[in-house]
């Protein structure tokens, strides 16, 4: 028993050593004005620290707000924040190799085998994949970019310029072909039916005087 004892009082202060060198926080106060980015955050304890440095990852920038969780550690008498999370805004169920980057709005971009899924705030989305490009708005309006060329809410436009409808076009002017006919001044002719000539202007008459 006594050696037992020996060895609690022995490891009682390296853990507390152990502690105070990796802490769990929670962010109080963000400054994002400076060349790093420093914290005010809370410890479980209660203890508060000022101008914790957060390094973050290259290649991503970030202003957490307050509330999220921080793993600080001590380096030389100064402590830095080394990771910040938080589980309500966590991306669940990546798939392996799967990289997405997120803020609190739900705003997601996300990597995957497929390509790339772009969501935003309003219900917009844009989707890459090896067939070419789909963008849907909130309004359910969508347009697809494969292949086959492009599809506006079922209007297809081919590589080469030739479009499909399967509704009504309506132009604000004339529609003008590639031979040079329009629509205002094209006439078809009928067969069997005489050519439409436009009637001779009528001949002006000259009344003779009255004896």
């Amino acid at each position: 028993m006594d050696s037992i004892r020996a060895f609690r009082r022995l490891l009682t202060p390296i853990l507390a050593r152990v502690r105070r060198v990796v802490m769990g926080s929670v962010i109080k106060i963000v400054d994002d004005s400076g060349d790093l980015q420093k914290m005010q955050v809370e410890t479980i304890g209660r203890s508060v620290y000022d101008n914790i440095e957060n390094f973050g990852v290259f290649g991503v920038a970030s202003n957490p707000p307050a509330g999220l969780d921080a793993i600080i550690v001590e380096r030389n008498g100064k402590y830095i924040s080394i990771a910040i999370g938080d589980r309500k805004y966590r991306i669940k169920n990546l798939a392996s190799g799967d990289t997405a980057i997120y803020d609190v709005r739900g705003q997601i971009v996300k990597l995957n085998a497929d390509g790339i899924t772009v969501n935003d705030a309003f219900g917009n989305t844009v989707t890459t994949t090896n067939s070419g490009i789909n963008l849907t708005d909130k309004n359910g309006n969508n347009i697809t970019m494969g292949e086959s060329g492009i599809n506006l809410n079922g209007v297809i436009i081919t590589q080469d310029g030739t479009m499909t409808t399967p509704s009504t076009i309506t132009a604000g002017g004339d529609i003008t072909s590639g031979s040079g006919k329009t629509l205002d001044t094209h006439m078809h002719e009928v067969p069997g039916a005489a050519a439409l000539v436009p009637p001779p202007a009528p001949t002006p008459t000259t009344s003779a005087p009255v004896a």
